[in-house]
């Protein structure tokens, strides 16, 4: 699940190392291209709340783990750096080959997840009071 920051690269991390924020992702990718992996793979990052009807079949069949919600526990979260004052779809050339060998790297480590528009989405897909990532091109990424 794609999201991003709406705040800079130094913000969101020390967001994401304080323990009484209860927010985290796998990866961040910053402007410059430079990826940071905060939480492992295996792990559960907290990054959304999902809507039911918006999760894709393939994770509708999963089993709901308890005190973690099913998009926790199934998703791999990855942030962009997008500042709040940035206009939609204000990402770098880096950002854009960063995250795409990060999603060939993970679907190659992880064979279970497919490199498709329906298994690669953005939280406002599947969280319905969120927009995120703005302006992302999935196209770009060849989705």
């Amino acid at each position: 699940m794609l999201h991003d920051t709406e705040g800079s690269l130094s913000a969101t991390l020390s967001e994401f190392t304080n323990p009484l924020v209860p927010k985290s992702a796998h990866y961040v990718i910053g402007k410059s291209g430079r990826v940071i992996q905060m939480v492992k793979d295996a792990d559960i990052a907290y990054h959304a709340k999902g809507t039911w009807a918006l999760l894709p079949d393939c994770l509708k069949a999963l089993p709901d783990p308890m005190f973690c919600s099913r998009l926790n526990a199934y998703t791999i979260g990855i942030e962009l750096e997008l500042l709040a004052t940035d206009p939609d779809g204000y990402f770098t050339d880096l950002q854009y080959q960063k995250l795409g060998q990060l999603l060939v790297s993970l679907t190659t480590k992880h064979p279970e997840i497919r490199l498709t528009r329906e298994w690669v989405k953005g939280h406002g897909e599947l969280q319905s009071d969120r927009t995120d990532p703005r302006g992302l091109d999935f196209f770009r990424l060849g989705l």
